[in-house]
């Protein structure tokens, strides 16, 4: 094997038939193709350029031929040098110092290369003599084709070593995009080639955000980045996306996250092994664009509403406007809302909750729980049972016509024992709203508690449902700014009414509760009907939301409640509206479906009670919510 430049002495030995050796006789050379190999009359060949030539040695007739191979290379000595093959395409440049003496080094092309999917076509050489090694390392230069590249990416082109039946990459090589070469380092010899790197395995992946609030019914979009080792991205690699919770928030194949329920929920993002997570919580939606809108087209100091599931609590909240009437005090969400005669299904909760604890019951006479009145107590008066005084069949008048004066406990009962006194406003049986059964009723189960209304209702439903922002009379003092004031009509405006409420009223209409406790509460009347509530059984809260008594087309009056009758069976609804004519709210439940609509202005209207401004945005806020509620919109 030769290399360009370098020789070979080749000898003939002429023979007679019988082998001898024979003297003398002369012999001429030639080669096949000078253009790789000449030869000498004496046999000495010298390689031109590389390439395969036949040589023959002829004597009287007679002939013999050897094949001769020359290789691209050079002689390299002590000082260095460069060798270059294939018409450029592969270099390799010795620096001074790393061969000890000279040494004939070669280059060739393999045309059956050691298999690989990564192997760009044509770079494969032979690095010869294989195993020589070098003192200082030597630079290898491979060009490539642009044809031989057309479906690799170039810049992750690397000089490989062929060692140990495998490919290796040579550390530290480089590519040149522009001129097609791959250049690296090597301290001796074996086969090298290019070839593109394997694609990068991911081994980190990243979300952002990795914690987030996200609105009920809205959609917050997660970015994934899919990074290797070195932290540099790697594009295009599958994702895929995991919800801990698919009910509370879901997750698209694309990082979309979509509140369904309040709570908190982890997301996961998993590529190739790899994962990273973020904290997503669904908080309520904001209902204040609705409300503000309704308030301000029906002009009134303040507006809110809750949607409330019976799973999962309060869907959506809003409040807009002012406490006060032309001041710039904005209300709040944790802002406490004069209920009115909303207080008459809490009375009628714990009225529930009483008979369930066995200190009272349904059928109990109210003169028999209430001594103090059956003295006074008019003939047709006497049968009233608990169950007359809570589903509006007492007959018993409907407001105080009496001046009071004296302690809170001193007006009480002073209604209470004139109420008695008054012809029945309706047979017993039959439907008649009373403001005073109510409160004789709450004083009753006050009493069965050893107490008055008001603690027994914060003992027994308030605080083991953590209600704790709620309370009793006006929401606020005169002139006060903390809290909403009620108001009534003035004008083509609203007249603030200092600390007012119903002094007497105490289980019928004296409640005031932020937006979230009315929320806690309207839930466990949910949470009852559907048999989950620890404070009464399931069979005694179906019957709190009855139609007990007949009282209009289609309605019926319960416990504490109005019930629609003309709903479908599996539709079962109940409403209240509250006021005490200068605020004004509305419960509105779907108990089959587990969801509430609550709403309330401190406005009221007692000149035109329905037909007035506050009851009109009512009217009008409950659709708008039963929408968002199913659209978030």
């Amino acid at each position: 094997m030769l290399v360009p430049g370098g020789t070979r002495q080749f000898t003939a030995t002429t023979r007679d038939a019988a082998g001898n050796t024979l003297t003398g006789r002369t012999v001429s050379w030639a080669t096949t193709t000078a253009a790789v190999a000449t030869v000498g009359t004496s046999g000495l060949v010298t390689a031109v350029g590389a390439g395969t030539t036949q040589l023959t040695a002829t004597s009287e007739g007679r002939t013999a031929n050897a094949t001769v191979t020359v290789l691209d290379g050079a002689a390299i000595g002590a000082a260095g040098g460069t060798v270059t093959a294939a018409a450029g395409a592969a270099v390799i440049t010795v620096p001074a110092g790393a061969l000890g003496q000279s040494t004939t080094i070669t280059i060739k092309r393999t045309t059956t290369p050691p298999a690989s999917d990564r192997l760009v076509a044509e770079t494969v050489y032979d690095f010869g003599p294989s195993g020589t090694t070098f003192t200082q390392p030597v630079t290898i230069k491979l060009q490539y084709s642009a044809a031989a590249v057309a479906s690799r990416d170039p810049n992750r082109l690397r000089l490989h070593r062929y060692t140990n039946s495998a490919w290796t990459e040579v550390p530290g090589s480089t590519v040149d995009i522009t001129e097609r070469t791959v250049t690296g380092q090597t301290s001796s010899f074996s086969t090298y080639a290019i070839l593109e790197l394997p694609a990068a395995s991911v081994a980190t992946v990243q979300l952002t955000p990795d914690s987030s609030d996200v609105e009920y019914l809205r959609t917050r979009t997660l970015t994934v980045a899919t990074l290797d080792e070195g932290g540099s991205p790697l594009e295009g690699r599958p994702v895929t996306w995991l919800s801990s919770a698919p009910t509370i928030a879901s997750v698209s194949d694309v990082g979309v996250v979509t509140g369904l329920v309040p709570g908190a929920v982890t997301i996961t993002a998993t590529s190739e092994g790899k994962s990273a997570t973020a904290r997503i919580r669904v908080v309520p939606g904001d209902l204040t664009r609705i409300v503000d809108s309704l308030r301000a087209a029906f002009n009134l100091p303040a507006l809110g509403a809750t949607i409330v599931s019976r799973e999962h609590g309060v869907l959506a909240i809003g409040v807009a406007g002012v406490r006060r009437w032309g001041t710039q005090f904005q209300v709040t969400q944790a802002d406490k809302w004069h209920i009115g005669s909303n207080t008459k299904n809490l009375t009628g909760f714990l009225a529930g909750v009483t008979v369930a604890a066995g200190r009272l019951g349904w059928d109990d006479l109210m003169v028999t729980r209430y001594p103090q009145l059956a003295p006074l107590a008019r003939a047709e008066l006497q049968p009233i049972t608990i169950r007359d005084l809570a589903t509006m069949q007492s007959g018993i008048v409907g407001n105080p016509t009496i001046a009071l004066s004296g302690t809170l406990a001193q007006q009480r009962a002073a209604v209470d024992q004139w109420a008695v006194q008054q012809p029945p406003q309706a047979p017993r049986g039959s439907y008649f709203y009373s403001n005073i059964a109510y409160q004789i009723l709450g004083e009753i189960l006050g009493r069965a508690w050893g107490t008055s209304f008001e603690p027994a209702l914060q003992n027994q439903v308030w605080t083991p449902l953590g209600i704790t922002n709620s309370g009793f009379g006006p929401t606020t003092g005169a002139g006060q700014t903390n809290q909403p004031s009620g108001h009534s009509p003035s004008g083509a405006g609203w007249a603030i009414c200092e600390s007012c409420d119903n002094s007497w009223a105490s289980g019928s209409g004296r409640v005031h509760m932020s937006l979230g406790d009315w929320s806690t509460f309207i839930r466990e009347v949910m949470r009852a009907d559907a048999g989950q509530s620890t404070l009464m059984p399931q069979q005694t809260a179906r019957l709190l939301t009855s139609a007990a008594t007949p009282s209009a087309a289609n309605r019926a009056y319960g416990y504490g409640w109005e019930v629609i009758t003309s709903q479908a069976a599996n539709n079962r609804y109940i409403t209240h509206d509250g006021s005490n004519n200068r605020n004004r709210s509305r419960a509105s439940v779907f108990l089959d479906s587990g969801v509430a609509f609550l709403m309330v202005t401190n406005a009221g209207d007692p000149v035109s009670v329905n037909g007035g401004a506050p009851n009109l945005a009512l009217n009008a806020l409950q659709p708008r919510l039963q929408s968002f509620r199913q659209t978030g919109q």
